[in-house]
């Protein structure tokens, strides 16, 4: 920060984001170097700086299953699901922004359930989960604003069947998180 005065030392702050692409070939603990230079028309020094980093990425493993019978599912059958969200023994980091999407067939009609994000941790507080799911629309919805390491989220939702319909007739649901 230059405060104005010709003579003296000034303060320069650089602040850096390190921007890592999903195609990088960097793994969890991998240590990292940004390297810098800082030029100024006035200053006659270069000085060059360097910063390691520890690289963490989250790893979500995530399953589906049906708590309810799919053989022989007919109208009015209720059908009831858990989705299972969990660190893999390799991430090294929280994710963020875990999201659980699915828009169900016109045949099904969603039912709420409570709760139902539940979110449980080895150690600390386990985060609130939010149900922004649409009964109207069958888009369901899920969010975790952050699923720190050593916690699991399990996501329930259900719906009633419209017409017969078929086993694993139902795509998986997308699940999403950022690092």
């Amino acid at each position: 920060m230059n405060t104005g005065a010709t003579t003296g030392n000034d303060v320069v702050t650089c602040i850096a984001t390190v921007v890592v692409s999903s195609s990088t070939t960097m793994l969890n603990g991998d240590v990292g170097v940004i390297d810098g230079e800082l030029v100024s028309g006035t200053l006659t020094p270069t000085q060059k700086h360097s910063r390691a980093f520890t690289f963490r990425r989250p790893l979500l493993a995530w399953s589906r299953t049906t708590a309810s019978s799919m053989v022989n599912v007919d109208a009015a059958d209720t059908i009831d699901w858990v989705v299972h969200v969990a660190h893999d023994a390799l991430s090294s980091g929280p994710a963020y922004t875990v999201t659980i999407k699915e828009n169900l067939p016109s045949f099904l009609t969603l039912v709420k359930v409570s709760p139902a994000v539940v979110v449980s941790c080895s150690t600390g507080s386990p985060p609130v989960g939010t149900d922004s799911s649409d009964t109207a629309t069958g888009a369901l919805l899920m969010t975790i604003p952050v699923l720190p390491l050593g916690c699991q989220a399990t996501f329930y939702y259900k719906a009633t069947v419209g017409v017969t319909a078929v086993a694993d007739v139902l795509s998986s649901p997308r699940v999403d998180y950022c690092i």
